[in-house]
């Protein structure tokens, strides 16, 4: 199921150095990635990433390129009203 068909529940924020076309298209996929830019200057970057993966699911997918760009994940308060 597409990431548009399925319901994203699921809000994160990922930083990373480098790689971030590779990072994105593994993601695409699975959810939708959001506002990317670069923090401070290139080769560092971040962006938003809804989905449906649980924090687990979603390291396991990025876990081979995690250390190669440094990658840091954090999950935000529930999104479209996903109930705490």
């Amino acid at each position: 199921m597409s990431p548009t068909q399925q319901e994203v529940n699921r809000s994160y924020v990922l930083y990373g150095c480098g790689g971030m076309t590779t990072v994105q298209g593994r993601l695409a996929e699975h959810g939708m990635c959001q506002s990317p830019h670069w923090v401070s200057s290139p080769p560092d970057w971040r962006f938003r990433y809804l989905t449906d993966l649980k924090p687990d699911d979603l390291r396991q997918l990025l876990e081979d390129v995690m250390k190669r760009y440094g990658i840091r994940l954090y999950q935000e308060a529930a999104v479209y009203g996903e109930r705490a």
